[in-house]
């Protein structure tokens, strides 16, 4: 319970700094930290309490989301050092 709790806090201090923050970099940090919140969301919901096991397939999916976030985090870097530096 108390994952859930820290999980949904860290998405609306997220979305609060994306939507009120003037600097890019900033928001890009912030979309990284909600996006790591939808990850260990996905990742808590995949352990069944009862039967004291964890659902795989949450798992794989999100290791495929943490690859595509990655690169997906460079690329935004790399058009904000480019836009900077107005080449």
């Amino acid at each position: 319970m108390i994952s859930y709790i820290v999980i949904f806090s860290m998405m609306i201090i997220s979305l609060y700094v994306v939507s009120t923050s003037k600097s890019n970099f900033k928001k890009i940090i912030a979309l990284t930290i909600l996006q790591n919140a939808i990850w260990l969301f996905f990742i808590a919901m995949a352990y069944i309490k009862s039967a004291d096991i964890a659902n795989p397939l949450p798992h794989v999916l999100m290791l495929t989301a943490i690859v595509v976030g990655v690169s997906t985090l460079a690329v935004a870097v790399a058009l904000m050092i480019r836009i900077k530096n107005g080449r």
